[in-house]
């Protein structure tokens, strides 16, 4: 996890990347002064309908960290546990 830091990058990728396979980014910041342990963030990434758990996988900082695909408001997203310090 993300102890001691204010700010993280996660990669999502796919499990079994096929050639045509792009793996995206995102730098996570903590604006609020608090420190979150273990929090669940959505993640803005467009998953397609068929989508489903074990398809992804989601690394910080080469890690692989705990996540899951989750359905909310008519469509598949990216659910991912992180901590992110003051």
């Amino acid at each position: 996890m993300f102890r001691g830091v204010p700010a993280a990058t996660l990669a999502v990728c796919l499990a079994a990347l096929p050639i045509t396979a792009i793996a995206q980014s995102w730098t996570l910041t903590n604006p609020t002064g608090k420190t979150y342990e273990n929090e669940v963030v959505r993640l803005k990434i467009n998953l397609p309908a068929s989508a489903k758990e074990g398809d992804y996988v989601v690394k910080a900082d080469g890690e692989e960290v705990l996540g899951q695909i989750g359905q909310y408001e008519g469509r598949k997203w990216m659910y991912v546990v992180v901590s992110l310090a003051e």
